[in-house]
């Protein structure tokens, strides 16, 4: 299931320059570090123990950056020869997206990228996205906040968001991992379609209180290098 994961990802992204060492290294680099270590730093029943989604504070500086980002994401999914119109209806390029729907301007942009099969983009900045949030955890450590609950609070929720953002939009790439992340995330089996995908401002106000699913183990286990493996059969 691992490498089917990774091949698929790996494809989508970088498929001229395919090799098994190259699907081991993204595998490792933006699955299991960037998308699954920052899901489970920021779901751990260690900072969390209510397992379910904080309530935000006032937001600072770093947390607008990484909001921005994610409100920036489905933009810069564009495919730039293919802009769509506000409120256009898009044809249904996107698996998760309704047929003939009138779609937000967001959603309509991401359908587009699709249509024209401009994943690299897409991809790119998905998981630039989630380097960014991966830092901004990094920066803020939440293992000091434990005496600071409305920081840690905000510092979770936007962490948590930027996860449930890359696996709404990576679901047409990597569907059974994104299902994952989503099912840990406690998100609504009928809510994960695109035109769903709102403003994560928003999201403030909507998902605080809602519990997380109760899906453990490794979201995103390593894929080992092939050498390695052998030798430990021996």
């Amino acid at each position: 299931m691992r490498v089917l994961t990774a091949s698929r990802l790996l494809a989508s992204r970088w498929w001229p320059d395919f090799s098994h060492d190259a699907l081991r290294v993204r595998a490792n680099h933006d699955l299991a570090d960037q998308l699954g270590n920052l899901l489970s730093r920021a779901s751990g029943a260690a900072l969390l123990p209510e397992q379910a989604w904080p309530q935000p504070h006032e937001f600072t500086d770093a947390d607008r950056r990484v909001l921005d980002a994610l409100d920036g994401l489905p933009g810069r999914m564009a495919a730039r020869r293919s802009p769509s119109p506000p409120c256009a209806v898009a044809a249904c390029a996107h698996p998760m997206m309704p047929k003939a729907a009138r779609l937000l301007p967001i959603a309509a942009r991401v359908n587009a990228a699709f249509a024209v099969g401009n994943t690299v983009e897409a991809l790119d900045a998905v998981f630039g996205a989630v380097a960014l949030a991966n830092r901004y955890f990094t920066e803020a450590q939440p293992w000091t906040l434990k005496n600071q609950r409305a920081r840690l609070d905000t510092v979770l929720h936007v962490a948590l968001a930027t996860v449930r953002a890359a696996a709404l939009l990576l679901q047409p790439v990597i569907p059974r991992g994104a299902a994952r992340a989503l099912d840990r995330l406690g998100e609504p089996a009928d809510r994960r379609q695109l035109a769903l995908f709102g403003c994560a401002a928003d999201w403030a106000t909507a998902l605080p209180g809602r519990a997380l699913g109760t899906a453990g183990g490794v979201l995103f286990p390593r894929v080992a290098n092939a050498a390695a493996s052998d030798a430990r059969k021996r």
